[in-house]
């Protein structure tokens, strides 16, 4: 029988080091842990620094990927409500770096029904 897949993985923070604060560090740390309990996936180890947290899992790369997300969405939430002046734990999500929520909206406006049947015009192909 073969060994059990490893995968390591890192989630670093975009700014500053949020966890050289010994309280933050912990959660991170123990949100990991709780993240495999409930999954199923065995987590070997967690190495937290100043500003990254890196996970030792025995998954696959993608299961581990999605693991990390999860990581990132729990502490960033409990962050935010915990020090709701000191911004981001990790960064801002993608879409906030790249536009603002209104001009999503006005951008996608027209996508709001798309669901309640018939077809769109997608425009020509390619």
């Amino acid at each position: 029988m073969s060994a059990p897949q490893r995968s390591s993985i890192t989630l670093r923070a975009l700014d500053g080091t949020p966890l050289e604060d010994g309280r933050v560090r912990s959660i991170v740390v123990s949100t990991a842990h709780a993240i495999g309990e409930r999954t199923g996936v065995t987590v070997v180890s967690v190495n937290a620094g100043n500003d990254r947290v890196e996970v030792v899992l025995e998954c696959s790369r993608l299961e581990a990927i999605g693991f990390v997300a999860e990581l990132r969405r729990l502490t960033e939430q409990w962050y935010a409500r915990k020090f709701p002046d000191a911004g981001h734990l990790w960064g801002p999500p993608p879409g906030d770096r790249l536009r603002d929520d209104d001009t999503w909206r006005s951008e996608h406006e027209d996508d709001d029904e798309w669901w309640r049947g018939g077809e769109r015009d997608l425009g020509p192909p390619g």
